[in-house]
């Protein structure tokens, strides 16, 4: 997607903002948390079988004019194109989705977020999971436990993969 938005503006005010903020990560903490509680996942085009554009006037039309909601290509894609409007260095990225999978199943990487570096950490921040996206940037590099707004999260290593886990009613869940 483009790092140019249309109307940069009315996403920033969607997201309680009157003007751009600097690239941190406290604004990235904002930012998702916002996001996630402004703009729904949504996949009502899907199951109506209607076509879902990924341009990105498509995308924000649907999102920001049409006050829809969207599923991870949607979300994270007009999400990564304003983190490029405001200065982050932010990339897509493609990841499984291993919810519901049994412990050994490798599906495919059907899954679009962000990868955001700040101050020399990188992060995966997501806005379109579901019920259970994060609400919060996570450290990709640490496999502490690390809290959000809502579901502690945990990202394991295992070679050059990495896996996203909640916790779930005292359990940790694969995402």
């Amino acid at each position: 997607m483009s790092a140019t938005l249309t109307d940069v503006a009315l996403y920033l005010r969607r997201l309680g903002h009157d003007q751009s903020p600097a690239p941190t990560l406290a604004t990235l903490r904002t930012l998702q948390a916002r996001h996630t509680a402004a703009i729904p996942f949504e996949t009502l085009s899907t199951l109506l079988r209607l076509p879902v554009p990924l341009d990105p006037p498509s995308i924000e039309r649907k999102l920001l004019h049409d006050g829809r909601g969207g599923y991870c290509y949607e979300l994270n894609r007009l999400f990564l194109a304003l983190l490029h409007t405001l200065g982050f260095d932010a990339r897509a990225i493609a990841a499984r989705v291993l919810m519901g999978e049994a412990e050994d199943a490798v599906p495919a990487r059907t899954h679009l977020l962000v990868l955001a570096t700040v101050d020399g950490e990188r992060h995966i921040v997501d806005v379109g999971f579901g019920g259970m996206v994060p609400t919060a940037p996570l450290r990709l590099d640490t496999e502490a436990v690390q809290s959000t707004p809502h579901e502690p999260y945990r990202i394991t290593r295992h070679g050059d993969q990495y896996t996203l886990q909640a916790q779930v009613a005292g359990q940790w869940r694969r995402l």
